[in-house]
């Protein structure tokens, strides 16, 4: 809790020193940054599900496609194997 205190502390006496303009510039630059920081954390989490989500299905598609191929070739070379 103290380390809170004192980061909280030098900020604002950081923001006492300077111009009005120099605060709005960094508060604004602050906004900004975390702002892009939250959309991509966000956008990147959904496109993970989204990924995850299709590579399952065309795993299932892959696996389907194979055991198709695999009964046609069993049905058609069986009988002459006999």
């Amino acid at each position: 809790m103290d380390n809170l205190r004192r980061i909280f502390e030098k900020s604002t006496a950081l923001f006492r020193r300077r111009s009005l303009q120099y605060v709005i510039s960094v508060t604004f630059t602050l906004i900004v940054v975390v702002g892009i920081l939250v959309v991509t954390l966000l956008y990147s989490f959904q496109f993970s599900s989204f990924a995850e989500q299709t590579l399952s299905v065309n795993n299932m598609q892959v696996l389907d496609q194979v055991n198709l191929n695999m009964d046609n070739y069993l049905r058609t070379r069986a009988p002459s194997a006999w």
